[in-house]
């Protein structure tokens, strides 16, 4: 029942992505509420925090701002999108010369 609920979602994930869904190379559904995909950025892969819903329009959201996010965080493991308007950087687990995290678009 579990598996069949976290295939659902990541159905539906990539379904709303679309051809978006083509650069992701992972797919984290262990946490219903909070969906988790891999993508190249910036020569590495990155995390991406989507949530529970919209992915097609947080991942929008990332596209658009990649080349500010190249420039003010070329550091970043993981991007958190869940806030509307905003992305949080994070670095790699362990990193302790870059911030903890870092708001880059509000």
């Amino acid at each position: 029942q579990i598996r069949q609920s976290g295939v659902k979602r990541m159905m539906d994930l990539m379904k709303d992505l679309g051809d978006a869904g083509r650069a992701v190379s992972e797919v984290d559904v262990s946490d219903p509420d909070n969906l988790k995909i891999q993508e190249p950025f910036n020569g590495h892969t990155v995390t991406l925090l989507l949530g529970d819903g919209h992915f097609a329009l947080r991942h929008r959201h990332f596209v658009g701002y990649y080349a500010q996010l190249q420039k003010e965080a070329p550091w970043a493991a993981t991007l958190d999108l869940r806030v509307e308007d905003s992305i949080i950087a994070k670095p790699a687990p362990g990193t302790s010369a870059k911030p903890a995290a870092k708001t880059v678009v509000k």
